[in-house]
Protein backbone atom coordinates (compact mmCIF):
# COMPACT_ATOMS: atom_id res chain seq x y z
CA UNK A 1 0.00 0.00 0.00
CA UNK A 2 0.79 3.46 -0.49
CA UNK A 3 2.59 5.10 2.55
CA UNK A 4 1.04 8.58 2.46
CA UNK A 5 -2.47 7.08 2.75
CA UNK A 6 -1.90 4.56 5.52
CA UNK A 7 -0.83 7.61 7.24
CA UNK A 8 -3.67 9.25 6.58
CA UNK A 9 -5.48 6.18 7.92
CA UNK A 10 -3.90 6.47 11.19
CA UNK A 11 -3.68 10.00 11.86
CA UNK A 12 -7.80 9.59 11.08
CA UNK A 13 -8.36 6.42 13.19
CA UNK A 14 -6.27 9.13 16.12
CA UNK A 15 -8.36 11.60 15.30
CA UNK A 16 -12.16 10.04 15.94
CA UNK A 17 -10.18 8.32 18.88
CA UNK A 18 -9.36 11.58 20.14
CA UNK A 19 -13.46 11.96 19.41
CA UNK A 20 -14.26 9.22 21.40
CA UNK A 21 -12.17 10.08 24.10
CA UNK A 22 -13.72 13.49 24.42
CA UNK A 23 -17.16 12.47 24.40
CA UNK A 24 -16.19 10.28 27.20
CA UNK A 25 -15.09 12.74 29.22
CA UNK A 26 -18.05 15.12 28.56
CA UNK A 27 -20.56 12.47 29.07
CA UNK A 28 -20.08 12.99 33.41
CA UNK A 29 -19.89 16.68 33.53
CA UNK A 30 -23.09 16.47 31.22
CA UNK A 31 -24.82 13.96 33.59
CA UNK A 32 -23.76 16.46 36.74
CA UNK A 33 -24.79 19.43 35.09
CA UNK A 34 -28.29 18.28 34.40
CA UNK A 35 -28.28 16.65 37.90
CA UNK A 36 -28.55 20.43 38.78
CA UNK A 37 -31.24 21.88 36.29
CA UNK A 38 -28.66 22.84 34.15
CA UNK A 39 -29.21 22.39 30.02
CA UNK A 40 -26.26 21.12 27.92
CA UNK A 41 -26.33 22.85 24.90
CA UNK A 42 -25.87 20.38 21.91
CA UNK A 43 -25.14 22.15 18.42
CA UNK A 44 -27.92 22.39 15.93
CA UNK A 45 -27.74 19.00 13.62
CA UNK A 46 -29.06 20.99 10.36
CA UNK A 47 -27.07 23.06 8.47
CA UNK A 48 -26.98 27.10 8.45
CA UNK A 49 -27.40 30.20 10.86
CA UNK A 50 -30.03 30.70 12.99
CA UNK A 51 -31.98 33.77 11.58
CA UNK A 52 -31.42 36.22 14.80
CA UNK A 53 -28.23 35.68 14.58
CA UNK A 54 -28.42 36.77 11.01
CA UNK A 55 -30.38 39.45 12.08
CA UNK A 56 -29.32 40.79 14.47
CA UNK A 57 -25.15 39.75 14.59
CA UNK A 58 -24.38 40.58 10.58
CA UNK A 59 -27.29 42.76 9.36
CA UNK A 60 -27.89 44.95 12.02
CA UNK A 61 -24.17 45.59 13.08
CA UNK A 62 -23.76 46.37 8.66
CA UNK A 63 -26.61 48.47 8.53
CA UNK A 64 -25.52 50.79 11.51
CA UNK A 65 -22.09 51.14 10.93
CA UNK A 66 -23.11 52.54 7.33
CA UNK A 67 -25.75 54.82 8.77
CA UNK A 68 -23.05 55.88 11.54
CA UNK A 69 -20.34 56.60 8.41
CA UNK A 70 -22.78 58.33 6.66
CA UNK A 71 -23.93 60.63 9.04
CA UNK A 72 -21.41 61.50 12.01
CA UNK A 73 -21.01 64.62 13.18
CA UNK A 74 -17.17 65.75 12.74
CA UNK A 75 -14.10 64.19 12.30
CA UNK A 76 -13.25 65.89 16.00
CA UNK A 77 -16.11 63.25 17.44
CA UNK A 78 -15.50 60.12 15.28
CA UNK A 79 -13.66 58.14 17.39
CA UNK A 80 -15.75 58.94 20.63
CA UNK A 81 -19.46 58.58 18.77
CA UNK A 82 -17.95 54.91 17.38
CA UNK A 83 -16.84 53.81 20.65
CA UNK A 84 -20.22 54.58 21.73
CA UNK A 85 -21.80 52.81 18.42
CA UNK A 86 -19.50 49.77 19.00
CA UNK A 87 -20.72 49.35 22.92
CA UNK A 88 -24.54 49.83 21.75
CA UNK A 89 -23.69 47.13 19.11
CA UNK A 90 -22.02 44.25 21.81
CA UNK A 91 -24.80 44.94 23.88
CA UNK A 92 -27.74 44.82 21.69
CA UNK A 93 -26.16 41.27 20.16
CA UNK A 94 -24.87 39.70 23.10
CA UNK A 95 -28.10 40.64 25.19
CA UNK A 96 -30.55 39.44 22.16
CA UNK A 97 -28.12 36.35 21.93
CA UNK A 98 -28.09 35.32 24.89
CA UNK A 99 -32.04 36.10 25.93
CA UNK A 100 -32.67 33.73 23.18
CA UNK A 101 -30.86 30.86 24.90
CA UNK A 102 -31.43 31.64 28.27
CA UNK A 103 -32.13 27.67 28.93
CA UNK A 104 -28.12 26.82 27.76
CA UNK A 105 -26.56 30.29 28.92
CA UNK A 106 -25.38 28.52 32.23
CA UNK A 107 -23.87 25.09 30.83
CA UNK A 108 -22.24 27.19 28.07
CA UNK A 109 -20.96 30.05 29.93
CA UNK A 110 -19.50 27.69 33.06
CA UNK A 111 -17.31 25.40 30.65
CA UNK A 112 -13.75 26.12 30.77
CA UNK A 113 -13.61 25.57 27.25
CA UNK A 114 -15.46 28.49 26.59
CA UNK A 115 -13.52 30.90 28.78
CA UNK A 116 -10.19 29.53 27.40
CA UNK A 117 -11.49 30.45 24.04
CA UNK A 118 -12.65 33.94 24.96
CA UNK A 119 -9.26 34.89 26.33
CA UNK A 120 -7.59 33.71 22.95
CA UNK A 121 -9.80 35.69 20.15
CA UNK A 122 -10.28 38.92 22.33
CA UNK A 123 -7.76 39.28 25.25
CA UNK A 124 -4.42 38.09 23.78
CA UNK A 125 -4.96 40.50 20.66
CA UNK A 126 -6.04 43.51 22.71
CA UNK A 127 -2.98 43.13 24.88
CA UNK A 128 -0.71 42.42 21.56
CA UNK A 129 -1.85 45.54 19.80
Amino acid sequence: EDPGLQRIEENSEAHLGDQARRRAVAQPMKDQAESVGIKWFEAPVGPGVPMDIVIFGRLLPGLTMFGFLRTYSSWENFHWECMIWYGTMLILILGNFWMNRRDYAAGVLLRLGFWRRAVQCIVIPLALS
